[in-house]
């Protein structure tokens, strides 16, 4: 998205595997990677986890006009936007289920 932002605007049509989604799980893996005993998969780990965070603030800041600081806000707007699921490791939260949340609060 940062060399061709109008990718940004298009729709895969796969909220279960968009990166939208996705982004939460990609974090939580490379925090796990970053904690390993291998050094190969700790360096995996932070650069995974650096990549993941710039990615984060490049939107906050070009497409969703939020502040950077609070990555989970990020996310999740984002995967609102895309009408995507939230993919964690041990569960996913549907975005009809998200959007409900949201409007009970």
């Amino acid at each position: 998205m940062a060399q061709f932002p109008i990718t940004y605007y298009f729709d895969t049509g796969e909220p279960e595997t968009a990166l939208a989604g996705a982004l939460p799980y990609l974090l939580e893996l490379s925090e796990r990677a970053s904690r390993a005993t291998q050094s190969g998969l700790r360096l995996a780990g932070t650069v995974l986890g650096g990549a993941a965070h710039s990615f984060l603030e490049m939107l906050a800041e070009d497409f969703l006009s939020m502040p950077q600081d609070d990555k989970l806000a990020i996310m999740r707007t984002y995967a609102t936007e895309r009408m995507s699921d939230l993919i964690l490791a041990d569960r996913t939260i549907s975005y009809k289920k998200e959007e409900q949340e949201r409007e009970a609060a």
